[in-house]
């Protein structure tokens, strides 16, 4: 049986794993690599433990375990999934891991893989190209058509370092630009150049699942209405709805490549052409991971029941317009979108008038929101 609950990780993705799993009953012990983290301030952190790098981490859960296999480790980012699968074999005998295998956790992190099995299981992705050189990404984005986005494979290698996700290039010269600047940050043969959708064009959505032994036990899909930055951002107000086309491909992509745990498949909706297309897999939790407890679909518990060898049954939530908010990011997307004339206030604030889950702030667990004020200064440096 699961005791313990070991996240790996920091921000809200952390603190909605351990506001779960402390609800349960259960212990959790976060990791972490700085002490200014919010999830460490929550009621439910039962231990905090500092590491300096991934030696470090890999020691520290080897030092940690008592000889009973009776603690799960959940990951939160996908350097830490990578971190995992690298380790896979060395730290499965002495805990669950929630990760797919490590094989599948690399189909899933390497954007190339991903959309190579897509095209094997004919699932919609946008047009793309691979290149290894400058003069191969030219070609392509010709064969393509401008404007395009560059796109690195491994997200976890390219944002930190430049706060950026995708780099959108208009004409031939913004092509050349942005390829010398993500070639200079990443190996150029991870430089993926792709189809690019405009923002007036497009809807983004995610499919959020527990996912096991070829079953659909738990799930969700999420509208992203919001995000900052507004282009290529990360969401900051998001709401349920039903589509049965992106649950039905994103069960079936999970089937193909035998998935195993929680997951985020995130979707592009082109309105010119009518299609769902598959932009990315994340193999972990993610932000609005909380919004699950409202639709009772807690995908955390799921996971740990199905560790603990418990009956599940499969618990697909139909509830439309069920919110999750960052509020003080969104503030931020509310001002960019008025700006843009995106939207006016008026939209903006029915877009509110929703039933909704809190990124961080709770008035059962105080603390971490009040921390998630007082912190912002750093948050926003270190997230950029």
């Amino acid at each position: 049986m699961i005791k313990t609950v070991i996240i790996l990780g920091n921000h809200i993705q952390s603190l909605g794993v351990m506001r779960s799993a402390g609800k349960m009953g259960l212990e959790t012990t976060l990791f972490n690599k700085n002490k200014l983290c919010i999830a460490a301030f929550s009621k439910y952190c039962s231990n905090f433990i500092l590491y300096k790098n991934t030696t470090d981490l890999k020691e520290k859960l080897l030092n940690l375990y008592k000889g009973i296999k009776n603690a799960a480790i959940i990951p939160t980012n996908d350097y830490l999934v990578e971190f995992l699968a690298e380790n896979y074999d060395a730290l499965q005998r002495y805990y669950y891991l929630a990760i797919p295998e490590s094989v599948i956790a690399g189909i899933c992190l390497n954007k190339i893989l991903t959309y190579q099995k897509a095209a094997e299981f004919n699932t919609p992705i946008l047009k793309f190209s691979t290149p290894d050189n400058l003069t191969e990404a030219l070609n392509a984005a010709e064969g393509i058509g401008y404007p395009v986005v560059l796109r690195p494979a491994f997200m976890h290698k390219f944002f930190p370092g430049t706060g950026k996700k995708i780099l959108l290039c208009k004409d031939k010269d913004s092509l050349i630009e942005n390829y010398k600047f993500m070639a200079g940050k990443i190996p150029a043969e991870e430089v993926i150049v792709q189809e690019y959708v405009p923002k007036k064009q497009r809807q983004l959505f995610s499919f959020c699942s527990f996912f096991a032994g070829g079953n659909i036990y738990g799930g969700f899909i999420l509208h992203r209405m919001r995000q900052r930055p507004g282009e290529f951002g990360i969401s900051t107000f998001a709401k349920t709805v039903n589509i049965e086309e992106i649950e039905n491909l994103s069960i079936e992509f999970l089937k193909k490549i035998n998935y195993f745990g929680i997951s985020e498949i995130e979707f592009i909706y082109d309105e010119k052409n009518k299609q769902y297309s598959l932009i990315e897999i994340n193999p972990r939790t993610w932000k609005q991971n909380s919004i699950a407890e409202k639709l009772n679909v807690n995908l955390v518990k799921m996971l740990i029941d199905y560790f603990d060898g418990k009956q599940l049954s499969a618990n697909i939530n139909r509830k439309n317009d069920i919110g999750w908010i960052e509020p003080i990011t969104d503030f931020f997307a509310m001002i960019d979108g008025l700006r843009k004339h995106e939207f006016d206030i008026k939209q903006y604030i029915n877009s509110l008038k929703v039933e909704k889950e809190m990124a961080v702030f709770s008035m059962e667990d105080p603390i971490p929101g009040v921390m998630y004020i007082l912190l912002l200064p750093y948050l926003f440096r270190e997230r950029r």
